[in-house]
């Protein structure tokens, strides 16, 4: 039995941890392989950590989106490109989201958030925090 995918899979869980743990910053992304926008993308359960970059595909994202962390970002492919359907909760502080439509309740309760280069023109928006750029 190879056990170098296994020790390889332990290596790079370990490095994210420890970068994790280290407050480096990181980034991934939200969708799968690049492909035509779907609408069957859920945001249910997705978890931001803190400092770090998201990217969101073009495509329709559904579910209830939470953003707890800190000094987290989360980018779409253009306000006519990605749309987040189902409410998004901003808890935590100096987040920056950009580059997609949100069509849904918007609860902003941290502070220093920045949702100017966000179409919020579909979306409830109530806005809690404090210095929040919408």
């Amino acid at each position: 039995m190879n056990k170098k995918p296994l020790r390889l899979a332990v290596i790079i869980l370990a490095v994210a941890l420890v970068s994790a743990c280290a407050g480096f910053q990181a980034s991934f992304s939200l969708a799968g392989a690049r492909s035509a926008p779907r609408d069957d993308r859920s945001l249910t359960g997705v978890s931001i950590g803190h400092n770090t970059t998201h990217r969101l595909e073009a495509g329709t994202y559904t579910g209830r989106f939470v953003i707890d962390s800190n000094n987290s970002s989360i980018s779409g492919a253009g306000t006519d490109r990605t749309t987040i359907r189902g409410d998004v909760i901003v808890s935590g502080n100096s987040n920056r989201l950009s580059g997609l439509a949100i069509r849904g309740e918007v609860t902003i309760t941290g502070n220093n958030n920045d949702l100017s280069r966000v179409d919020l023109s579909n979306a409830r928006v109530s806005d809690r925090g404090n210095n929040t750029r919408l």
